[in-house]
């Protein structure tokens, strides 16, 4: 291989290499259940960048509960017992979600929020 070919070819790995980690790019929001044993978030709208999108929940051990995290028509995380973390991780377009506890019940008593993602 010439040194020209060699050159080319180790450029365009460099490319491929550099699409391949921007696709995978991941964009993380951390939130926690109610310590206090509340059926609420601590927070309760999330804004996030397009494209891969992981909500990583905290269910303190003074909840008291079992609790999980879900988007709306797009995946959800374990649900788990107080001290556990659930996480759910999904690509995402523009646009405005729901995220919520998809233990049974939780939902409908108000542990949800809205979810924006620019």
């Amino acid at each position: 291989m010439t040194k020209l070919a060699a050159a080319i070819a180790v450029a365009a790995l460099s490319v491929t290499g550099t699409a391949l980690a921007a696709k995978q790019v991941v964009h993380t929001k951390k939130l926690s259940a109610d310590p206090g044993g509340g059926l609420t978030f601590t927070k309760h709208r999330i804004t996030v960048r397009h494209g891969v999108v992981r909500l990583v929940m905290k269910n303190p051990k003074g909840s008291g509960l079992p609790h999980g995290i879900a988007i709306a028509g797009h995946g959800k995380g374990k649900i788990v017992n107080p001290g556990g973390t659930s996480t759910v991780k999904v690509k995402l377009k523009r646009g405005t979600y729901t995220f919520y506890c998809p233990f049974p019940g939780h939902r409908a008593a108000g542990m949800k929020g809205t979810l924006i993602v620019d």
